[in-house]
C-alpha cells in the first residue's frame, strides 16, 4: 500500500507539472484537471480495495452492511463525485467557450 501512494504522488506530481506548463503557455484547457481527478479516483478505489483485501486475508469478516461499506469506500465516493464535478465544470466550460453559450452545471 506504501508503494501505491508513491506511485499515485508520482503521477500526480507529474500532472500538476503539466498544468503548470500548459498554464504558462496558455493553453489551458481543464484537461489536466481531469487527469488529476481521475488519479485521486484510481487511487481511492485502489487504496480502499487494498484495505478490505487485507482485511478478508488476515481471516476478518467482511460483512456487506451499509455502515461497513460506508466506512471503507467512502473516500471512494467522495473521489468519484469529485471526479464528475470537474468533468461537468470543464465541459461547461468549454462549451461556453466554443458556443458563447453558458447553460451551467
Amino acid at each position: 500500500q506504501g508503494a501505491l501512494a508513491w506511485i499515485v504522488l508520482a503521477f500526480l506530481a507529474f500532472a500538476l507539472s503539466l498544468l503548470v506548463l500548459r498554464w504558462k503557455r496558455g493553453t489551458f484547457s481543464g484537461r489536466t484537471l481531469q487527469i488529476i481527478a481521475f488519479g485521486i479516483v484510481i487511487w481511492t478505489l485502489a487504496s480502499a480495495t487494498l484495505r478490505v483485501s487485507l482485511k478478508v486475508l488476515q481471516g476478518q469478516e467482511y460483512g456487506f452492511e451499509p455502515s461497513q461499506i460506508w466506512a471503507d469506500w467512502d473516500l471512494a465516493f467522495w473521489a468519484i463525485l469529485g471526479f464528475w464535478i470537474v468533468r461537468t465544470i470543464v465541459r461547461s466550460a468549454a462549451e461556453r467557450d466554443e458556443t458563447g453559450r453558458y447553460w451551467g452545471i
